[in-house]
């Protein structure tokens, strides 16, 4: 029994219907639905897969296109450069998959099948761009431990006992992992609760993002 479906958007109806004659035979478990507008597509099922035409439709973002909160695994098809340079962002927003204008038939099939298998469908280029970028992202943020030690007065020491308290790390813990004794890192841990006007550890974590 088909209960599950694959939504080719786009206005241009002989795209559309090339798409579907691509893909029927392979995905018989999938009925196929055309629609011109994404104005329609919400709530839909985790399992339905949407085919986005970026040539005839535009720019997502124009649509205010946001996978996450409609649901279902959704195939941005036809897309520019710029899009794919921008892979972290449309991953972030939901995206599972993005096909350039000049490979999007012959990929079309795989990126499907990825899609809903539950995968991600991205180049290796993408893919390894977007993960450079979170981890320049997570180095910056730990800037802001500099800002804290600045606007709490917290000493370089105490600066490394905060990271470790936020993390979660036990006062043995952070006193094995800095190699100083137990009754130094509850000395730091009193300093710092004191400094930033918290009552206990928990709220610590509070401040990474006040």
């Amino acid at each position: 029994m088909v209960t599950n479906k694959v939504y080719v958007v786009s206005t241009d109806t002989e795209w559309s219907n090339l798409v579907i004659a691509g893909l029927s035979h392979s995905f018989k478990q999938y009925s196929f639905v055309i629609n011109n507008s994404v104005n329609s597509l919400w709530s839909l099922h985790s399992d339905d897969i949407v085919i986005y035409d970026r040539q005839t439709l535009g720019n997502p973002s124009i649509h205010l296109v946001s996978p996450m909160s409609r649901n279902g695994g959704w195939i941005l098809a036809n897309a520019t450069q710029i899009d794919s340079e921008g892979a972290q962002a449309l991953i972030s927003l939901g995206w599972c998959g993005i096909l350039e204008s000049d490979f999007t038939f012959e990929r079309l099939h795989k990126a499907v099948r990825m899609v809903a298998s539950g995968q991600l469908w991205f180049s290796r280029e993408d893919m390894s761009h977007s993960l450079r970028n979170i981890v320049r992202n997570q180095i910056q943020g730990s800037c802001s431990m500099e800002v804290l030690g600045l606007k709490y007065e917290l000493s370089s020491k105490e600066q490394k006992v905060f990271m470790y308290l936020v993390q979660g790390f036990s006062n043995k813990e952070i006193a094995e992992q800095l190699n100083v004794s137990l009754s130094t890192v509850k000395t730091h841990v009193s300093h710092i609760l004191s400094k930033t006007g918290k009552q206990s550890r928990a709220q610590l974590s509070s401040l990474m993002i006040e």
